[in-house]
């Protein structure tokens, strides 16, 4: 899924770290779009699930179970809001 549309990963992992401690510190280092920068391609519903099934079992794995959860957490909103937006829900 991601392959063919990241084709510069070092700079993807960057917009990442900078979404992802934007919403779990609220650094404010994210300034774009998520639901723009999804919209363009091919998203299903059942992509959502596979996501969040490798993102708790990841989260599990390398993190607190507090953090784990708390992480899970974030990740869920998120999945419900992007499917929301994409029209998915």
């Amino acid at each position: 899924m991601f392959n063919p549309v990241v084709h510069d990963w070092p700079e993807h992992k960057r917009t990442l770290v900078s979404f992802w401690s934007s919403v779990a510190l609220r650094s404010g280092a994210y300034r774009d779009n998520p639901m723009a920068a999804h919209r363009p391609h091919p998203i299903e519903a059942g992509h959502f699930d596979h996501w969040l099934g490798l993102w708790r079992e990841t989260a599990d794995e390398v993190l607190s179970p507090s953090h784990a959860a708390l992480f899970a957490g974030y990740a869920s909103r998120i999945a419900r809001s992007l499917r929301y937006g994409l029209g998915l829900d």
